[in-house]
């Protein structure tokens, strides 16, 4: 468990809420298999299992704030399914 508990509190650092009864959830969180924010079944839920699509958002919100910084162009980076 601790890997899954170091890997759950590296999720909050980029931006994604617990996904649990009880927890700092966002109720406005649906889709993807979270209903109003609760997803037991994912690395910010209870089980702490694998991670979702939508946890990966942070990743590609840096990569976007990296290449500005870097080469000063703008882009925007989607997460998708592979």
């Amino acid at each position: 468990p601790d890997i899954e508990m170091a890997a759950h509190e590296a999720g909050h650092h980029m931006e994604n809420p617990d996904e649990y009864a009880g927890g700092a959830v966002d109720t406005t969180l649906n889709g993807d298999g979270a209903v109003n924010g609760i997803d037991a079944h994912n690395i910010m839920g209870q089980d702490m299992s694998r991670p979702k699509k939508r946890h990966y958002h942070a990743f590609a919100t840096m990569l976007g704030r990296l290449v500005q910084s870097r080469y000063g162009r703008a882009y925007t980076y989607d997460v998708v399914d592979k």
